[in-house]
């Protein structure tokens, strides 16, 4: 079983201090769209917000991520 976050309505500082606390319970962050337009998040910008989470996988369809894991995206920049 694999255990997803989902980030929708939450500022990057909050996204953050959850993560911090919740990440070695959890398998994938979903980034939802309304948290892509008001944080103004790239492709580039996500793998660097998820870089401390090397475990995580990043979904979000607007960006094209889905089962793409930190190491994906870095060597993709």
């Amino acid at each position: 079983m694999r255990i997803q976050l989902a980030l929708d309505d939450i500022s990057r500082n909050d996204a953050l201090a959850l993560l911090d606390n919740v990440h070695p319970y959890i398998d994938i962050v979903e980034v939802g769209t309304p948290f892509i337009i008001q944080e103004q998040i790239t492709r580039d910008g996500l793998s660097k917000t998820l870089q401390p989470y090397t475990g995580l996988s990043a979904a979000h369809p607007l960006l094209k991520l889905s089962e793409y894991s930190y190491a994906e995206l870095k060597s993709d920049a």
